[in-house]
């Protein structure tokens, strides 16, 4: 059903452009994917939205901040996490109200999560928005080069912050495919 609301969309929007077909159609095994997951998680009205940044290339495409949170919202939202004692609901309260990129890793730096609680939210998220994490993790890997992330998942033990640890480890844990997934989209944005 998601693949033809897809080329309903194209149609509808008399989307004629063959680049920008090509990137829908690029992108529509992650976009499926990360509709059914924030569907199935009860997510859905803060799945992370896409948008085109003008300075860029039509590929180069970026997180939507724009609704980042002020510093008392964050603040109580911190307060709401830390305080909480059930994993579940310390990632409910997290993806009912994180929507900017910007505030996903604030909080995750923000250190109100403890020790198998970085699991349990990673693999509440969509392969997109582990991708998206990637990218932030490996920063400075794909600033040098593409990346192999396989190879950079069994040799990169030199990470100073405990959830980027947290992800390498989580990352581990995946499939060959996941992670050859997951690496292509990190080259792409480099």
């Amino acid at each position: 059903m998601l693949e033809e609301a897809i080329d309903v969309l194209i149609e509808r929007l008399n989307i004629e452009d063959e680049a920008m077909i090509k990137y829908i159609k690029a992108y529509e095994k992650i976009f499926i994917e990360s509709v059914l997951s924030s569907i199935k998680s009860g997510t859905f009205k803060s799945m992370i939205t896409v948008s085109k940044n003008e300075s860029e290339p039509l590929e180069k495409y970026i997180v939507d901040d724009e609704n980042k949170l002020d510093d008392e919202s964050f603040r109580a939202i911190f307060n709401a996490v830390l305080e909480s004692t059930s994993i579940i609901e310390k990632i409910k309260i997290i993806k009912e109200n994180i929507n900017a990129k910007k505030d996903f890793i604030d909080i995750l730096e923000s250190e109100c999560l403890f020790g198998d609680d970085y699991l349990m939210l990673f693999a509440s998220l969509s392969e997109f928005e582990l991708e998206i994490l990637g990218s932030v993790v490996f920063y400075e890997d794909m600033r040098m080069e593409e990346i192999n992330l396989l190879e950079l998942l069994l040799n990169k033990n030199n990470e100073t912050t405990l959830w980027k640890r947290e992800y390498i480890e989580f990352m581990k844990k995946k499939n060959k495919e996941k992670i050859h997934c997951i690496e292509e989209y990190i080259n792409q944005i480099n």
